[in-house]
């Protein structure tokens, strides 16, 4: 009888253990209202790695490389904390913003790029956000993974600002680089709720960056963006821009685009063809045929913090 008490406690251990991997970190999982701006920080599924205890095959939609990251992304950080370089991002110094220096110069307009050269460029530059928590049940690092990208070649990247909001005490926040090294945040330069960015700095040298466009792009030009949703890492989407609105309420810019992206694409860089950044990913807002009962998903809109937005608020502080 003994023997079957501890069997089953042990199950449920494991079953927990489970489902702490697929807390959303947003707090729910809870439907967007019809019309209403859906934060795209984090994926749903908070499972960087599984429990070794409730490991499973790979699921249909996902591909091997990403199960392959995801694993490589736990073994840095074991890296890390064996190193004794990880810190909760609450003790995560805040650095003058009047730190960051002069933004690179963005590519003449006229210097369009075929596809392949304008992936690889912005893949190099595009990174990882991570937030980990140790497992108390098994060895691993859990967490959830935003968007990112590089401004400038001293270790300096930016962000969704929400992506970094109410993080619990127990969250390390960790860069993930397109060669696959693991940098632990050395400061946070700057949180702009109202513009919705965030600019941090790693103790890195040379890496390759995204200069941000001089001017706002017209309605009908084409964009690419390169994000994480839900967990799949590095997808590429194209489009145009379909809208640049100007937000009455606070008075911030936003720009809309028909170049898909999904929770965990908070962050991205929106580029122009010649490389240049002309917004970062922020949300999504889904229009429903029934929406009192958000039923039949008609149009979702993908919206955008613009690059002058960003170089404004960038030299405000």
């Amino acid at each position: 009888m003994k023997r079957r008490i501890v069997a089953v406690l042990t199950g449920l251990a494991s079953v927990a253990c489970g489902l702490v991997a697929g807390i959303s970190l947003n707090g729910g999982s809870a439907l967007p209202e019809s019309r209403a701006a859906c934060p795209l920080a984090m994926p749903m599924r908070d499972d960087t790695i599984l429990c070794k205890d409730t490991e499973r095959a790979p699921s249909t939609f996902a591909q091997p490389a990403d199960e392959a990251l995801r694993a490589q992304l736990n073994e840095a950080m074991l890296a890390l904390e064996r190193e004794g370089r990880l810190a909760p991002f609450t003790a995560v110094q805040q650095i003058d913003a009047a730190l960051i220096p002069d933004l690179p110069e963005p590519h003449a307009a006229d210097e369009a790029r075929d596809s392949t050269d304008l992936y690889q460029q912005l893949a190099a530059a595009t990174v990882m956000i991570h937030t980990g928590y140790k497992c108390d049940r098994c060895a691993n690092w859990h967490g959830g993974v935003a968007s990112g990208f590089i401004i400038h070649p001293d270790g300096w990247v930016i962000t969704a600002a929400h992506a970094l909001r109410n993080l619990e005490a127990n969250r390390h926040l960790s860069v993930m680089l397109h060669d696959r090294t693991l940098h632990s945040i050395a400061g946070v330069a700057l949180i702009d709720d109202d513009a919705d960015i965030a600019v941090i700095w790693i103790e890195a040298l040379n890496l390759p960056f995204l200069p941000l466009a001089a001017d706002a792009p017209s309605p009908g030009a084409p964009v690419s963006v390169l994000s994480h949703p839900n967990g799949h890492f590095y997808v590429l989407t194209r489009g145009v821009v379909s809208r640049l609105l100007d937000n009455t309420a606070q008075p911030r810019q936003r720009l809309q685009i028909t170049a898909p992206f999904a929770i965990g694409s908070s962050g991205a860089p929106v580029i122009d063809d010649a490389g240049n950044v002309v917004g970062l990913a922020l949300s999504t807002e889904t229009i429903y045929a029934d929406p009192e009962h958000q039923k039949n998903p008609q149009l979702v809109i993908p919206t955008c913090t613009p690059a002058e937005e960003i170089r404004a608020v960038i030299e405000r502080n």
